[in-house]
């Protein structure tokens, strides 16, 4: 589970998608 989550990040900011990968951050700190 854990390395799944770095890797949807890691995806998503490869993507051009900072914003997307900051908003799911936030999120789950939240």
């Amino acid at each position: 589970m854990g390395e799944e989550k770095p890797d949807e990040e890691l995806m998503g900011k490869r993507k051009s998608s900072p914003r997307l990968s900051t908003t799911l951050v936030m999120s789950i700190i939240i």
